[in-house]
């Protein structure tokens, strides 16, 4: 029978033969599990910013004060969400960030509805500010709103 010799070079392609594919298998998992998860989050961002307008058209423009003032237009964000999602306010209070006191005569970007963990930027369309000075612009309320309305 004969008999294995290995060197340090050897052994080392052995390795990375091996070790590659697992190591490539890992980062591709990682970042597809990450990218579904930010997807789900935009899909949430967007379902509050229409739940704060869905709010502001029933309770005379006025912009919501925390998410207890949200728990009313849950419903009919779920229905405008197009499908059944299986999310509670308290998942959309994990992804989603709002703010309270937006000044809604000066919306910047991602300034008002944002994903917490992307804070810096928009991810998947999600526009969420979009969202909400389309509604103030058709509304005709984007360039005077009432301060009294606002937080």
């Amino acid at each position: 029978m004969p008999k294995l010799q290995f060197n340090l070079k050897t052994l080392l392609i052995a390795t990375c033969v091996v070790a590659l594919p697992i190591w490539s298998a890992r980062i591709t998992i990682e970042r597809t599990v990450r990218n579904m998860e930010a997807t789900r989050s935009a899909y949430a961002a967007q379902m509050v910013a229409y739940m704060c307008v869905e709010h502001m058209k029933n309770n005379h423009q006025a912009w919501p004060k925390s998410w207890d003032e949200l728990d009313d237009d849950f419903n009919a964000g779920l229905t405008r969400a197009g499908r059944k999602w299986e999310w509670t306010i308290d998942d959309l209070k994990e992804r989603v960030e709002v703010d309270w006191r937006a000044d809604l005569t000066n919306l910047e970007p991602n300034s008002v509805v944002w994903i917490k963990d992307f804070p810096d930027r928009e991810w998947y369309m999600t526009f969420t500010n979009e969202i909400i000075a389309s509604y103030l612009q058709a509304a005709n309320l984007r360039k005077r709103v009432d301060p009294s309305l606002v937080p």
